[in-house]
């Protein structure tokens, strides 16, 4: 008598952690909408990132928390959702799942993944964006000396816009309306990084306007 195969689905789950839904919404600020570069209109999500980016303002929040996801990481699609409680916490569930098949004399081992967004005791589905994220690092300006930074970049109005959108959106607890952001590069011709009041874990990229 063959042996039983035991066909129970192998579950690996990862969790990121936000301590403020606000991150997630400020992100989908940045994530491209409708762009035929499809992977771009979702979240990246790496082993200490989460990014977002449409090709001309980036954000990158540093969570830390050392994902096992693999070199290339994931990209999900956000669904709309809406903050009902100040300051609520969420996470994102990654699930891995491996089932065996039984197949002739063995059996076929298959794989998915499956993502979710939990918050307000709700469970939003993710999509899973298919396509390789760009190595965001090598656009992210350094960190330059205070003498060194230029001001005088063109910059387009509307992502000025964002930016300060952003800024109330990832310091909830702060009541105060003038919220300060710098904007500083070394070349007014390439990427400029910009640095939001309270919000050390946070990279910025935004690019100049070129006539």
């Amino acid at each position: 008598m063959a042996e039983a195969i035991d066909t129970t689905p192998v579950v690996k789950e990862t969790l990121l952690t936000f301590e403020n839904a606000n991150d997630l919404k400020a992100l989908d600020l940045f994530s491209a909408k409708n762009d035929v570069r499809y992977w771009l209109n979702g979240i990246h999500i790496d082993r200490n990132h989460v990014t977002a980016t449409n090709g001309h303002v980036l954000l990158r929040i540093c969570h830390g928390q050392n994902l096992d996801l693999g070199p290339d990481g994931i990209v999900l699609a956000l669904p709309k959702f809406t903050v009902k409680a100040s300051n609520p916490g969420c996470a994102i569930s990654i699930k891995n799942i491996e089932t065996g098949t039984p197949h002739t004399t063995g059996y076929v081992l298959s794989v998915s993944e499956t993502a979710t967004l939990l918050i307000n005791a709700e469970k939003h589905d993710l999509e899973i964006l298919d396509g390789q994220y760009p190595d965001v690092s090598k656009v992210i300006p350094e960190f330059v000396k205070k003498e060194d930074r230029s001001f005088h970049a063109p910059f387009n109005a509307k992502y000025l816009e964002l930016i300060g959108k952003t800024a109330k959106l990832l310091n909830p607890k702060n009541k105060n309306k003038n919220l300060a952001c710098w904007i500083y590069g070394e070349n007014p011709q390439n990427a400029h990084r910009v640095e939001i009041q309270n919000r050390d874990d946070i990279d910025m990229v935004i690019m100049p306007v070129r006539y």
